[in-house]
């Protein structure tokens, strides 16, 4: 049986502590479920995807790659804009849950491909 949702802390911003005076991290538990958004991320350029599935125990997050259509006039720019659609031939990609609690393709912490979740973002590099 498969798991419909994968849940993850995500640090929110900072606030103010009247109590202690000092600024203080604020987290929140946010939950992510098939058919959300996700994007691939090979450290500058983003590739936009759509969670297909996830595992019973929640290590194992498969995202099949959307359409990203560019809809700028900027050309080689950093300046990119995009409409995304979903893209059911997308290649599909499995990312594993690492003990820094990221999802890599390749379950390691130092270097691989991650996986953000809650936006679809598609980026490409121009400077490489």
């Amino acid at each position: 049986m498969k798991q419909s949702t994968v849940k993850r802390t995500e640090w929110q911003g900072r606030e103010f502590n009247k109590e202690t005076g000092k600024l203080e991290d604020v987290y929140k538990e946010v939950e992510y479920k098939v058919g959300d958004a996700a994007t691939i991320l090979y450290y500058s350029d983003r590739s936009p995807a759509t969670i297909i599935e996830i595992s019973e125990d929640g290590r194992t997050v498969k995202v099949q790659e959307d359409k990203a259509t560019r809809i700028d006039t900027n050309g080689m720019s950093d300046c990119q804009d995009y409409e995304y659609e979903r893209d059911p031939q997308g290649s599909v990609h499995t990312f594993k849950l690492n003990r820094r609690g990221d999802f890599t393709d390749n379950g390691k912490v130092d270097y691989g491909t991650k996986l953000g979740f809650g936006w679809r973002e598609k980026y490409f590099d121009y400077s490489f």
